[in-house]
Protein backbone atom coordinates (compact mmCIF):
# COMPACT_ATOMS: atom_id res chain seq x y z
CA UNK A 1 0.00 0.00 0.00
CA UNK A 2 1.00 3.61 -0.53
CA UNK A 3 1.05 6.13 2.30
CA UNK A 4 0.94 9.72 1.08
CA UNK A 5 1.73 12.70 3.29
CA UNK A 6 0.92 16.36 2.80
CA UNK A 7 2.34 19.02 5.12
CA UNK A 8 0.09 22.01 5.71
CA UNK A 9 1.75 25.37 5.44
CA UNK A 10 0.72 27.41 8.49
CA UNK A 11 1.03 31.15 8.16
CA UNK A 12 3.86 30.90 5.65
CA UNK A 13 5.96 28.25 7.41
CA UNK A 14 5.84 24.48 7.66
CA UNK A 15 5.46 22.47 10.85
CA UNK A 16 8.51 20.35 10.04
CA UNK A 17 12.15 21.26 9.53
CA UNK A 18 14.17 20.83 6.36
CA UNK A 19 16.29 18.28 8.23
CA UNK A 20 13.22 16.16 9.01
CA UNK A 21 12.09 16.36 5.37
CA UNK A 22 15.53 15.28 4.15
CA UNK A 23 15.52 12.30 6.57
CA UNK A 24 12.22 11.10 5.09
CA UNK A 25 13.66 11.41 1.58
CA UNK A 26 16.79 9.49 2.67
CA UNK A 27 14.50 6.65 3.84
CA UNK A 28 12.94 6.39 0.40
CA UNK A 29 9.95 8.70 0.62
CA UNK A 30 9.32 10.15 -2.86
CA UNK A 31 8.72 13.87 -3.21
CA UNK A 32 6.35 14.04 -6.15
CA UNK A 33 2.58 14.33 -6.07
CA UNK A 34 2.91 14.79 -2.30
CA UNK A 35 5.41 12.87 -0.23
CA UNK A 36 4.76 9.13 -0.47
CA UNK A 37 6.22 5.68 0.10
CA UNK A 38 5.16 2.03 -0.19
CA UNK A 39 4.68 0.11 3.05
CA UNK A 40 3.30 -3.26 4.10
CA UNK A 41 0.75 -1.48 6.30
CA UNK A 42 -0.44 1.99 7.25
CA UNK A 43 0.81 1.37 10.79
CA UNK A 44 4.33 0.65 9.52
CA UNK A 45 4.33 3.89 7.52
CA UNK A 46 2.99 5.97 10.38
CA UNK A 47 5.57 4.48 12.76
CA UNK A 48 8.38 5.45 10.38
CA UNK A 49 6.95 8.96 9.93
CA UNK A 50 6.63 9.43 13.73
CA UNK A 51 10.18 8.22 14.35
CA UNK A 52 11.59 10.88 12.01
CA UNK A 53 9.20 13.76 12.55
CA UNK A 54 8.68 13.36 16.33
CA UNK A 55 5.22 14.88 15.89
CA UNK A 56 1.60 13.85 16.42
CA UNK A 57 0.13 12.92 13.02
CA UNK A 58 -3.35 13.51 14.46
CA UNK A 59 -2.62 17.05 15.69
CA UNK A 60 -5.60 19.33 15.11
CA UNK A 61 -3.61 22.49 14.43
CA UNK A 62 -5.31 25.85 14.77
CA UNK A 63 -8.69 27.19 13.66
CA UNK A 64 -7.21 29.42 10.96
CA UNK A 65 -4.86 26.92 9.29
CA UNK A 66 -6.37 23.53 10.03
CA UNK A 67 -4.51 20.28 10.67
CA UNK A 68 -0.75 20.40 10.12
CA UNK A 69 -0.56 16.90 8.61
CA UNK A 70 -2.72 14.99 6.14
CA UNK A 71 -2.30 11.31 5.27
CA UNK A 72 -3.92 9.21 2.56
CA UNK A 73 -3.64 5.51 1.79
CA UNK A 74 -3.90 3.87 -1.60
CA UNK A 75 -3.64 0.35 -2.94
CA UNK A 76 -1.15 -0.01 -5.79
CA UNK A 77 -4.07 -0.15 -8.23
CA UNK A 78 -5.64 3.04 -6.85
CA UNK A 79 -2.28 4.80 -6.94
CA UNK A 80 -1.63 3.88 -10.55
CA UNK A 81 -5.08 5.12 -11.51
CA UNK A 82 -4.53 8.53 -9.87
CA UNK A 83 -0.80 9.09 -10.41
CA UNK A 84 1.72 9.05 -13.23
CA UNK A 85 4.18 7.18 -10.97
CA UNK A 86 4.05 3.36 -10.83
Amino acid sequence: MILQYYANNSGGSYWHTEEQWQKLLALGWRDDDGLWKRFDSEEQGMDEWRSIMDMDPDAEGCECCGPPHSFYTFTDEEWQATSAEP
